[in-house]
């Protein structure tokens, strides 16, 4: 085997090292820097009275995304793990099933559980499409006078989107250097990888919003029924 058959495949390996070497320095040194204005004892303090379903459902969010941003960046063959794909498959409809068997007996309940089910098929689905922000936005609109929360996520989401697909892919389609890249010439868009992976943070912290709120507005609608609105 010759020197320029093999020197592929030794780039990849040292990226494979270099890449979690440079996250993990930067980890660790944004830590260092947290923990060292941060009295531990008091915070320790607080972590000891937070909610455990809420910090068990952050790691599994955070494992999520490191998950992704491995695949994302070429560390991990998804290919080779069949139960990932499985388990998207299961979040992607999960939504949809809560949806038809859960009571939902309010508007706004009906609302968050449609919301849900988008939010899943758009992050969890094969396919992405820029065109399900239209879905969204009707829904976001209408849960906006009792929640800024889904307002805020859609309009940052939609200036991700369009920073990530007209701008920053037609600006590199159109480079001939791209031309002979690899992953359909966006191989070393690291501007294009970045907002597209800010982007999937955000729909799936959108998505876990949407679930949770949906699941407490069935579990209490009468505590969390919107007020009648006064007369003029």
């Amino acid at each position: 085997m010759s020197i320029t058959e093999t020197a592929p495949a030794r780039h990849s390996r040292a990226r494979a090292i270099l890449v979690p070497l440079l996250k993990a320095a930067v980890s660790i040194a944004l830590l260092a820097v947290l923990f060292s204005k941060v009295d531990v004892g008091r915070l320790w303090s607080v972590a000891r009275t937070a909610s455990v379903p809420w910090l068990l459902g952050a790691l599994g969010l955070y494992a999520a995304m490191i998950l992704v941003s491995a695949w994302r960046w070429g560390l991990l063959p998804l290919s080779s793990f069949p139960w990932v794909y499985r388990a998207l498959f299961a979040l992607q409809v999960l939504p949809a099933a809560a949806l038809a068997l859960f009571p939902v007996r309010t508007p706004r309940a009906l609302l968050l559980g449609c919301l849900c089910v988008v939010l899943a098929f758009a992050q969890f689905g094969k396919v992405f499409s820029p065109q399900w922000i239209c879905w969204v936005a009707p829904l976001a609109v209408l849960l906006a006078p009792d929640a800024r929360a889904p307002l805020v996520l859609v309009v940052a989401l939609q200036i991700l989107i369009y920073v990530q697909l007209p701008f920053l892919y037609f600006a590199r389609m159109t480079d001939p250097a791209a031309s002979s890249a690899g992953a359909g010439g966006l191989q070393g868009a690291t501007a294009f990888w970045i907002v597209s992976d800010t982007r999937i943070a955000l729909l799936a912290l959108f998505w876990a919003w949407s679930l949770w709120a949906f699941v407490r507005n069935v579990v209490r609608p009468a505590a969390l029924a919107a007020p009648a609105p006064r007369p003029a």
